[in-house]
């Protein structure tokens, strides 16, 4: 039974990889069964050829056969060498996959934006808020209730791409551009707050199974258009309700100055992603694809989010969380 955890970042790697991006794929022809088989998946990767692609791009991976499974990052000939035994075949088309990820957002950041685990909405007159939090601390409960009961509209959940227009890092604000459009949604979490949603989890599983919805199965809205980030929040959500709600500035907290960089750089370091299996077991480390540049760009964007401003919000319960952020998002400063 494959990893369920690798298996949704897989699909993650596999659907918003390369959004307006392209890298060509090359495969040694003992190989290219195992990489043909991401072909003709609606991936919404636009360059996965193995043979090479009639987009013109200077990005591309290498496959090759190797004593082991590593991968080799040469920026200056912009290339990922992928070198592969025999014996790890069945996961080339996973790692494909994920090395695409990494060099996507090299590009991206190479432009002034970044893609990070966050859920971005906006309100009806496009002012676009951005949620930040570590796993199940309720960043995507408290978005889908904005969504639904404050016409809010989703923007990205799961993974939002965010950054400066025209590669302009100075003096210009963050704008949210796309992500993610369906909802990752606990099945404890439907039963409390969204018991609509029950029927859609299969019988006889745990609390803590997870289930994608798309958004026309969730009856909300969702916007294509870039929003500009009005408000940041790191959100901390008690799923029992014993804590009083908490909100406060996070521009000099300590907590936010650790964990807004670590975000944004999860996956052109390649933290993210370490080398796995088809069963979702470690082999290896994947390099990073991080540079001088690209640091200086990404340290521009968390300079912005800091002032955007940004607010840390923990404790209470999801309505209470809520309306404290729709009240500071609706605020003129």
């Amino acid at each position: 039974m494959k990893n369920d955890y690798y298996n949704r970042n897989l699909e993650f790697a596999l659907t918003t990889s390369i959004w307006k991006h392209h890298v060509n794929i090359y495969c040694e022809p003992s190989l290219t069964r195992y990489v043909k088989r991401m072909q003709g998946k609606s991936y919404g990767i636009p360059a996965f050829d193995v043979s090479g692609s009639e987009i013109e791009t200077k990005y591309k991976i290498i496959v090759t056969r190797g004593e082991d499974i590593e991968i080799e990052w040469k920026p200056e000939e912009y290339t990922a060498l992928l070198k592969v035994h025999p014996r790890y075949s069945e996961a080339l088309d996973k790692e494909v996959a994920f090395l695409s990820l990494s060099i996507s957002e090299y590009m991206r950041q190479l432009e002034g934006k970044c893609i990070s685990n966050a859920c971005g909405i906006s309100t009806v007159d496009n002012r676009g808020v951005i949620l930040f939090g570590k796993r199940a601390h309720g960043k995507t409960s408290v978005s889908l209730l904005l969504c639904k009961e404050r016409d809010y509209r989703l923007i990205g959940s799961d993974q939002v791409i965010f950054g400066f227009h025209n590669n302009n890092t100075l003096g210009e604000d963050l704008w949210m551009f796309e992500g993610t459009k369906y909802v990752t949604l606990r099945r404890a979490t439907a039963e409390k707050y969204f018991p609509e949603y029950i029927e859609k989890f299969k019988e006889g599983k745990f609390w803590d199974d997870k289930i994608n919805i798309r958004c026309d199965e969730l009856n909300i809205k969702i916007s294509d258009v870039p929003a500009q980030i009005n408000r940041v929040f790191l959100v901390n959500l008690d799923f029992n309700e014993t804590v009083p709600l908490s909100c406060i500035d996070a521009r000099e907290d300590l907590e936010t100055s650790l964990f807004l960089p670590e975000i944004v750089s999860r996956h052109i370091t390649g933290i993210c992603s370490p080398i796995l299996d088809e069963k979702g077991a470690f082999l290896s480390l994947s390099p990073s694809f991080d540079d001088h540049l690209t640091r200086s760009k990404r340290k521009r964007i968390i300079q912005k989010l800091i002032e955007a401003p940004i607010y840390k919000i923990t404790g209470g319960n999801i309505y209470e969380m809520a309306d404290t952020i729709d009240r500071l998002t609706s605020f003129s400063l």
